[in-house]
């Protein structure tokens, strides 16, 4: 597991170019994502 990872998109919002906004988005979601799955185990009844 990473403790610790950065991923830092500076500069104005319409500036930024979106493919890096999306990259961005798409990291912390897809960590959240797969942390959730790792972590969230519910027992099958």
């Amino acid at each position: 597991m990473v403790s610790h990872a950065d991923f830092v998109v500076t500069g104005r919002f319409a500036t930024v170019p979106l493919e890096q906004s999306l990259e961005m988005m798409g990291l912390n979601c897809d960590a959240l994502v797969a942390l959730a799955h790792v972590f969230w185990h519910v027992p099958a009844s």
